[in-house]
């Protein structure tokens, strides 16, 4: 009896440890759209960004629900994205995520700086003075202590923080993306005996630009995320990498951006530690179809803008177009064109 009990002891703490070394993927989603101030102007797709990008990850990535948390100001107050909340929770993750795991953090809201100092703008943000923003506001250099906390091997900041002014009433004017800001969110280095293979920043929006919302629900920026996780980013083999997610993005959200905001730029850059970037797989999608080397009537375009060109030309033809891992035929005759 003690034998078979032994047996089953080693067994179990056998499958224990073979449990734990499987990595894992956490996510915290942070989504503010309106704030107790009625001094910071409100947003109108934050929130929608953290739940769909959430939602995009248990989908398409094969988060574990239970391992992606989501703080917006629909939830109730357990779940509203404070600074108390988002700084509990990053210190939860810290003891929770292992060093063979992913982690993910997504802001989506206002930042600002003021007096040299950054800060990301939570529900409970009372504006005014630097000392009412040390009291209230989240400051990027309690963010960027959190994660260099946490002893994950991949890590990627997601941050879309520059859009119109908070502070500015109805919130038309610009607020841009500053030099302070994107040092302070730069990619993390981690400090907590990890083996960091990646860490990363997505930024929204390049210095001295800002971000837009309003495209089909979202921020342009988060939607073309989740576009690219859900496949349109694959590589030939499936699979949707870390660097394809951000050549993706760098091209899609400028052309749209610009297409429906009246000429307006808006040009997402990431910065990336380590060199896994390429092997760094986020989600996985049917292969691509290779197609064979197009004769010369037929030609194949990779963006929308190379469409729109060549509808806009004078000479007829048949191009396809890749969308969401899809060739689109298109017959061009005349003024008239065919999908």
């Amino acid at each position: 009896m003690k034998r078979c009990t032994a047996a089953l002891l080693g067994l179990l703490l056998l499958v224990g440890h073979s449990w734990a070394a499987t990595p894992r993927s956490w996510a915290l989603l942070v989504g503010v759209d309106r704030y107790d101030s009625n001094s910071i102007s409100p947003l109108q797709f934050a929130g929608a960004d953290a739940r769909a990008l959430a939602q995009t990850f248990i989908e398409a990535c094969g988060f574990d629900r239970q391992r992606v948390v989501v703080l917006t100001s629909d939830g109730d107050p357990k779940t509203a994205p404070t600074s108390d909340n988002i700084l509990e929770w990053l210190e939860t993750m810290r003891g929770e995520v292992g060093p063979d795991d992913t982690f993910v953090f997504f802001f989506s809201g206002h930042g600002i700086e003021r007096d040299g100092q950054n800060w990301l703008l939570t529900a409970n943000t009372k504006p005014g003075s630097t000392s009412l923003l040390k009291k209230s506001a989240l400051s990027t250099a309690e963010v960027r202590k959190a994660l260099k906390g946490i002893r994950a091997s991949r890590l990627v900041q997601i941050v879309d923080a520059c859009r119109n002014d908070p502070m500015g009433g109805r919130g038309v004017g610009d607020n841009r993306l500053t030099n302070g800001m994107s040092r302070d969110l730069r990619a993390v280095p981690n400090a907590a005996g990890g083996s960091v293979q990646v860490s990363a920043t997505l930024f929204a929006c390049s210095v001295s630009q800002r971000s837009y919302e309003g495209y089909n629900g979202h921020g342009y920026f988060t939607y073309f995320l989740m576009r690219g996780l859900r496949g349109a980013a694959a590589r030939e083999d499936g699979t949707v990498t870390l660097n394809s997610l951000v050549q993706y993005v760098e091209e899609k959200v400028p052309e749209t951006v610009r297409m429906h905001e009246h000429g307006k730029v808006q040009v997402p850059y990431a910065e990336i530690l380590g060199t896994g970037a390429s092997q760094f797989v986020l989600a996985r999608s049917s292969p691509v179809a290779l197609k064979p080397t197009p004769s010369t009537a037929l030609r194949q375009v990779h963006t929308t803008a190379e469409l729109v060109e060549f509808l806009r030309g004078s000479a007829d033809g048949v191009v396809e177009l890749r969308e969401m891992n899809t060739w689109v035929r298109v017959e061009k005759t005349g003024s008239r064109a065919r999908v």
